[in-house]
């Protein structure tokens, strides 16, 4: 019997639902769609598509990316401009930096190198990886993830680099009565984990909690009955700065590893 079955799964992501959950039933668990965010895309957005133009005429030194969906996000940009070979051209050119596996496969599937990349996932070591390139008086576009990053817009304008920053997409919190729903089937242990893929879904998750005095019964919960389940050491370490000690973080970022390091955690729960 499979180490999920009867298990249910809450899954506070947006995108990529629909696979994830696909992946519990196929082993035996119960998934239960709970994002705590909404990421909406920006690429029709008049000042970006303005920025886009710009920099295919006046060109980068350095592209920083920091997830596969950015990526993804900026070619479709490209496309409603009909700027696409422009844009791959530009990326060419440029020398290439990525934060997390995801990202490094989505350029790499472009054709693109990548001069620089972290080690863990983290935006730390991504700036460590970039410690020793000439970057002063060089023009560095960075790809935010659905929000601004002034850690590294602070850490390149240290080095005199100068920056463009490129939001093509945002993150929302989801609706409270999401949130709350969420909230009460942890503390009341009604969903056997709950599985966070980015750690915005970890930070809009506990907006909600602070505001309605509900952390210490759901730091409770995780500490007990409901396993807290990490993709990604980023991930993690957002839950961990809340207090949430009892985390489940495969070595691994990828999902399917994920899934099977949650099945094996419950079937030694559940020996048969």
């Amino acid at each position: 019997m499979s180490g999920l079955h009867g298990k249910r799964i809450a899954l506070a992501c947006w995108r990529r639902a629909t696979e994830i959950a696909k992946g519990v039933e196929k082993l035996g668990g119960l998934p239960l769609w709970r994002p705590t965010l909404r990421t909406l895309s920006v690429v029709e957005d008049p000042d970006l598509q303005q920025l886009l133009t710009r920099l295919v005429r006046e060109g980068a030194d350095w592209f920083l990316f920091t997830t596969g969906m950015g990526v993804h996000a900026l070619l479709e940009a490209a496309d409603q401009l009909g700027l696409r070979a422009d844009v791959l051209a530009l990326l060419h050119r440029a020398r290439v930096a990525a934060r997390g596996y995801k990202t490094v496969h989505a350029l790499r599937e472009l054709g693109l190198s990548v001069a620089a990349r972290d080690r863990d996932g983290t935006t730390a070591s991504l700036l460590a990886a970039l410690e020793d390139a000439e970057l002063r008086g060089a023009h560095v576009v960075v790809q935010a993830y659905g929000e601004p990053i002034p850690e590294i817009i602070h850490w390149l304008h240290q080095r005199q680099a100068r920056v463009t920053e490129l939001l093509l997409y945002r993150h929302l919190p989801a609706p409270p009565e999401e949130l709350r729903t969420l909230a009460e089937e942890i503390i009341n242990a009604r969903v056997d984990a709950v599985l966070f893929t980015s750690s915005p879904q970890v930070r809009f998750l506990w907006d909600f909690l602070r505001a309605h005095d509900l952390e210490e019964a759901v730091r409770a919960a995780f500490h007990n009955a409901v396993l807290a389940v990490a993709v990604g050491h980023v991930t993690a370490q957002a839950l961990r700065e809340r207090g949430v000690t009892r985390i489940l973080t495969p070595e691994s970022e990828r999902m399917g590893a994920t899934l099977a390091a949650l099945a094996r955690f419950f079937e030694h729960q559940n020996p048969l």
